[in-house]
């Protein structure tokens, strides 16, 4: 590849760091001039405990009963679970059963819930964990799902997002713009890389990257 790769750390702890590579990417719905690499966020447990802590500490004083997480980041939802119901004076879900579930995917791309979790969703203070967000369209599907099931918005948390805030929530994220200044998402229609015939360097999701 020639893309520039190098690591970046995040400003919240210097224990967690992540690779970001630059160059040309073909998301399913946008292209971004950045792949950031979060394999290691999500599946290394040391680092996805940290993550846990960092994200759960805005939510130390708001009542949670579900972490639904999205794009393979349920080890760090279920830490953050656990750090949420440790004892402390801020702590209003100390010693709580939280619940840590993953929505389905149907064939039609949208995102439901079985019989056996609604549960843990209807009614429910929920709050939802992402691994990216550059448009805001994963948050919006996780959000009209959580709407139709009944669930209570409690927060949204990410480990990327160049997007503050979707609905007037906002995302509480690791890494931010700030971090990646000149990160840029395009609609894949309307690309500014493309226009300049750069080529793709690879396609990218929640799993990873595939070089082309």
């Amino acid at each position: 590849m020639n893309a520039a790769q190098s690591m970046l750390i995040s400003h919240r702890s210097r224990d967690i760091a992540v690779e970001v590579v630059r160059g040309h990417f073909a998301t399913g719905h946008s292209h971004v001039n950045y792949y950031i690499n979060l394999t290691h966020a999500k599946d290394r447990h040391r680092m996805a405990k940290e993550i846990a802590f960092e994200l759960s500490v805005r939510y130390a004083s708001i009542p949670v009963d579900t972490v639904i997480c999205r794009d393979g980041t349920k080890m760090i939802g279920s830490f953050i679970a656990d750090a949420l119901t440790q004892q402390g004076i801020m702590m209003i879900n100390y010693d709580a059963d939280i619940n840590v579930i993953t929505p389905e995917r149907d064939n039609g791309g949208h995102l439901i819930f079985r019989e056996n979790n609604l549960e843990m969703v209807s009614g429910k203070n929920v709050l939802m964990l992402v691994s990216s967000v550059s448009t805001g369209r994963t948050v919006n599907l996780a959000m009209d799902c959580l709407k139709y099931y009944g669930g209570n918005l409690a927060g949204v948390c990410a480990l990327f997002s160049i997007v503050p805030e979707v609905y007037s929530c906002p995302i509480d994220a690791v890494f931010t713009n700030e971090d990646i200044p000149d990160y840029r998402s395009y609609p894949s229609e309307d690309c500014e890389l493309c226009a300049q015939k750069v080529k793709i360097d690879g396609i990218v999701n929640s799993y990873g990257f595939s070089r082309l």
